[in-house]
């Protein structure tokens, strides 16, 4: 390459190349676009964690109830047949 000829990838500080045109600030753009994506996703995890939360409670409390049943059934059996 002729040393007048103007390179093609410009290096600044830090060695980033830059490719022919201004890239200042395109980082805040890529973060701007993120971070919603990302709180988005966090807070769907949240709310799927305190479904599954829920959902374990009530089969232990219906667990609790089915077993509350069947004692009583069969209390009432072994009384019938006294």
């Amino acid at each position: 390459m002729d040393r007048r000829e103007t390179p093609r990838h410009r290096t600044t500080r830090g060695g980033r190349v830059h490719h022919g045109r201004l890239q200042r600030g395109q980082i805040l753009i890529l973060f701007a676009v993120a971070l919603p994506v990302l709180a988005a996703m966090v807070a769907l995890m949240v709310d799927i964690g305190g479904a599954a939360v829920t959902h374990h409670r009530a089969q232990v409390a219906l667990d609790a109830a089915e077993f509350a049943v069947s004692q009583a059934v069969e209390r009432k059996e072994k009384g019938a047949l006294a």
